[in-house]
């Protein structure tokens, strides 16, 4: 829900966030909107998250407050919760050297914002608001979004440096939000790109899976001048078919029809996927997911879109498969066709079978054992055929023949 406020439509999270800002300030302290929502606001996109900096320190917020959770003292960040919805509330705060190419060696609490948005990663991401929305913008963040660019806060080296994972936060940013990199910016990319070497693959994966959800032709064209992606641990096959893959931008809804529609580009066998995506430290529902569709993928383009092909894989699977035939254009039924041969299927996968493994041992009289998953694949197959009608008399009868 949105509201208007001084002629602007608000996000939620904003309106029930100024309670949090209010609080704050009635309690005698600072207290900002600052990165993402400020960010989102000024493009007019939805908000997901509301952060909000302090310069109260972490216990004076967990005091202030009724409901927190300490998530980060270390670093100054309480999770405030409010009317069921969470707040980040940091504390201001200055950052000594990066030792590890990912924390900071110290974190000094200070007293203002100014300060506090100078450590940040982009311009665009070094903005305030205070409770009544005036904005704070020392680094011109307001600009960059403007000329729709990315530009770090301070020389640009040094803020790969510190994190290089911002490194591939600019090229992530550059596909959302469709900005370009400003010279500098890119000219440190490139002359940076080999310290991501020294981050973790999960924190690569969740960065890299939101690249490849917003890429497009743009984004190709600077992911190459950047030469990042020969940085990422066994990428270099998907690297060479991200021009096809960018030519389907918004059809792939899901992570697994991404990492599945690379790999069938790639012609990566299924070892080479599983031990990329066990690199990449990939879930194992993903990567069960993704193997599924390559084999959905294969079946297809073997034996068709049959009702035995339908039946193995369910619908979302199978326009999977579908998409991925048309785009290598292999010759597709239309999906109307296909979609109406499905509904039209007699069962759609085993539970709908009138019959259960309990029937058959009670029909037979005989010890259990891997005899009765037999017959209830030839059972399946025959009611999916239409030689026998999918009810228990009609099945018992069936069973009695061919038993």
């Amino acid at each position: 829900m949105n509201k208007r406020y001084g002629g602007i439509r608000m996000d939620s999270l904003l309106i029930k966030g100024k309670t949090v800002l209010e609080i704050l300030a009635s309690a005698g302290h600072d207290a900002y909107f600052v990165g993402g929502c400020v960010r989102d606001r000024i493009l007019a996109l939805p908000i997901q998250d509301v952060d909000i900096a302090t310069s109260a320190r972490p216990e004076e917020v967990m005091q202030i407050f009724p409901k927190t959770v300490p998530t980060g003292l270390q670093h100054g960040t309480v999770l405030v919760i409010v009317d069921h919805t969470p707040y980040e509330v940091t504390t201001f705060r200055a950052e000594g050297e990066y030792d590890d190419y990912r924390r900071p060696s110290e974190v000094t609490f200070i007293q203002t914002i100014e300060a506090d948005l100078s450590r940040r990663d982009f311009t665009m991401n070094a903005m305030a608001m205070d409770q009544h929305f005036r904005l704070i913008d020392p680094f011109d963040g307001k600009g960059a979004l403007r000329e729709k660019v990315i530009r770090t806060v301070g020389e640009p080296v040094d803020r790969f440096r510190e994190d290089p994972l911002r490194i591939i936060r600019a090229l992530r940013f550059s596909a959302q939000l469709h900005f370009t990199l400003d010279d500098d910016t890119l000219q440190a990319v490139q002359a940076s790109k080999a310290w991501i070497a020294h981050l973790s693959i999960e924190r690569i994966a969740v960065e890299w899976s939101k690249w490849l959800t917003f890429a497009d032709h743009h984004a190709l064209d600077i992911l190459q001048r950047s030469g990042v992606a020969d940085e990422l641990p066994l990428f270099a096959p998907m690297a060479r078919v991200l021009p096809s893959f960018v030519q389907t931008k918004g059809v792939w809804t899901r992570m697994e029809e991404r990492w599945a529609f690379l790999a069938i580009l790639a012609k990566m066998d299924k070892e080479a996927i599983q031990s990329f995506l066990r690199r990449w430290k990939q879930s194992r529902a993903l990567q069960n997911g993704v193997l599924s569709r390559i084999d959905a993928y294969h079946d297809a383009v073997k034996a068709g879109f049959t009702i035995g092909f339908l039946y193995q894989n369910d619908l979302t699977i199978s326009q999977f498969a579908w998409e991925v035939c048309r785009h290598l254009q292999h010759a597709v039924p239309a999906w109307r066709d296909i979609e109406a041969l499905y509904e039209n299927m007699p069962i759609h996968h085993r539970k709908e079978l009138a019959i259960s493994g309990k029937d058959v041992l009670a029909w037979s009289r005989r010890p259990a054992g891997p005899w009765v998953e037999n017959v209830l694949r030839r059972a399946e197959e025959a009611v999916l055929h239409g030689t026998v009608e999918n009810s228990y008399i009609a099945l018992q009868e069936w069973y009695d023949e061919h038993d």
